[in-house]
């Protein structure tokens, strides 16, 4: 189950195998939604390292932040956000 057979000859089967590790890999990430303040401009671009940024708007509190993040990156930007 979940085997994505390739050709190593005719290249068969490498479009089939990039979707199936681009969803795994998707679905490994966590989507959600941060509010950096402006104060802490290095956090953000951190995220920006470390994430897929879907959204980001700006308000009176800083920026609201919309991305897909690892469990072990989500938890070193948190403990950025509380420093």
């Amino acid at each position: 189950p979940g085997a994505v057979y390739i050709s190593a000859k005719t290249g068969e089967g490498l479009d089939r195998l990039r979707e199936e590790i681009s969803r795994r890999v998707a679905a490994m990430r966590a989507r959600v939604e941060l509010t950096i303040p402006f104060d802490k401009g290095a956090v953000l671009s951190a995220l920006h390292a470390v994430a897929e940024v879907l959204s980001q708007e700006y308000g009176e509190n800083g920026a609201t932040v919309v991305c897909r993040i690892d469990a072990v990156n989500l938890a070193r930007i948190q403990k950025m956000l509380q420093a």
